[in-house]
């Protein structure tokens, strides 16, 4: 069967025509809609509410909308004169652009941030000196905007730093929760308290994770350092945080045991900062095993949604409810007995599932969901014009449901998801995007779903 392509109606056709001849029984497909050649390296890439799709690379911010179209280039590296390395980015509720990077010609060891309209002018920008190791942005109701950062000095710290709408430094908080302080993730509330965790090194070469919320003034709320209670006394890392609907701070890593087992962790506090709970995973006990959680998410209902590493190298899922209960854990091992990284994870915001994208041990980008339920509904593995590496560095979700993601090797892609709704997840298609055509074929249970844009 072939179906010409060049129109969203003929994805849509493609993806009727699946649903009504394949099965009777199907979940979600996914299905490459337009996919943009940045000729660099997308670092994020992050959605507005009219779907227009940001992306920020090394040197350029650029802004597609919802049809694949670049709307404007903004490149980073002529800001105020500034050679200027792009890291992460967020978006404002009135669709305005934040980047943060790293200065490398005025001042290398600084934080630059960088505000944009929707039009791509720059609205301000700030240096924060000795701060280097850009790691997140994000922003609350009012437009407030938040950036972690870690000092530059031998004995790193984490910084963070809160910035009105207009660019005006409000506090800049320097934690040292031990002798070397290494920050990797915060959240924010709507209505801007701040978590922030990472990994101190508190006594000889092991360390704790530490979790530190501030009020919305800069005032420090409460910290937290957690020790592993394994004999032995091993070391903890903190790599992933998200506030839960009553200002619970769930907090995920790893934690090691004295055979330098680790074990995948997830913590809750209470917003007084009162631990509630500790789970631990162990995939593969013995020693030299490392099992992790990257990524902390919470839905619509309060359950947590973690996502990281497995020690045979599986991309490892969990969900547990307020409680702590274990409502559900999964594994994926792309099917090809190698290895699969994890790289971003989102708690999808129209339908609770969890998206999650990284590479394979292929060097191809892969992308999954799972429902609510745990069920897998995709999974996406691509490979671009030859280039040998591709990373999903991002993924992110649309208005109409449907997902972006952000990619190691060039370019950004648009897929659309459609949801069949009738029962369990669908046998899988392999599909081949031709110049102008579009062959597919039904997929064997358990078969991947893989794009070929050559």
């Amino acid at each position: 069967m072939r179906i010409p392509t060049g129109s969203r109606f003929d994805f849509a056709i493609l993806a009727l025509a699946i649903c009504s001849v394949v099965s009777p029984v199907l979940g979600d497909e996914v299905i490459l809609d337009w996919d943009i050649d940045l000729a660099q390296s997308s670092q994020e890439a992050r959605v507005d509410a009219a779907g227009n799709v940001y992306s920020v690379t090394g040197v350029n911010l650029l802004k597609i909308d919802l049809d694949g179209n670049v709307l404007w280039t903004r490149a980073l590296d002529t800001v105020g004169g500034y050679v200027y390395v792009g890291g992460r980015l967020a978006i404002d509720p009135d669709g305005n652009v934040l980047v943060i990077g790293t200065n490398w010609l005025v001042e290398p060891n600084a934080l630059l941030t960088l505000k944009f309209d929707p039009d791509g002018n720059l609205l301000w920008e700030s240096v924060m000196s000795t701060t280097s190791g850009p790691r997140r942005v994000e922003t609350d109701a009012a437009g407030n905007v938040y950036v972690l950062a870690q000092t530059n000095s031998s004995l790193e710290d984490f910084v963070t730093g809160k910035y009105d709408p207009d660019g005006n430094l409000l506090w800049r908080n320097v934690f040292v929760g031990g002798v070397i302080n290494e920050p990797s993730h915060l959240a924010v509330t709507p209505d801007g308290v701040v978590a922030v965790v990472g990994r101190s090194n508190v006594v000889g070469n092991s360390y704790d994770t530490s979790v530190v919320v501030y009020e919305t003034d800069g005032t420090q709320r409460w910290w937290r350092n957690h020790t592993s209670t394994s004999s032995g006394g091993g070391s903890d890392r903190g790599t992933g945080v998200a506030f839960g609907p009553a200002g619970e701070v769930y907090v995920g890593g790893s934690c090691e045991h004295a055979d330098a087992d680790w074990d995948a962790t997830l913590i809750k506090y209470d917003a007084d900062g009162n631990e509630q709970w500790v789970r631990h995973h162990n995939f593969n006990p013995g020693p030299n095993s490392y099992d992790s959680i990257i990524w902390v998410g919470v839905d619509s209902s309060g359950d947590v949604l973690a996502a990281g590493q497995g020690d045979s190298g599986d991309i490892v899922a969990f969900k547990y409810d307020a409680d702590g209960n274990q409502l559900w854990v999964r594994q994926h091992d792309g099917g090809d007995g190698g290895y699969n990284y994890l790289l971003y994870m989102v708690v999808g915001p129209y339908d609770d599932a969890m998206y999650l994208s990284g590479v394979n041990t292929l060097n191809k980008t892969l992308a999954i969901k799972y429902d609510t339920a745990g069920n897998l509904r995709w999974t996406y593995l691509h490979t671009y014009g030859g280039f040998t590496t591709y990373y999903g560095t991002s993924i992110a979700i649309d208005p109409g449901n449907n997902v972006v993601l952000g990619k190691y090797g060039r370019p950004v892609q648009h897929l659309l998801q459609s949801d069949c709704a009738l029962g369990p997840p669908a046998e899988v298609h392999r599909v081949r995007m031709g110049p102008d055509r579009v062959y597919w074929t039904p997929g064997h249970n358990g078969e991947q779903y893989e794009v070929d844009s050559g």
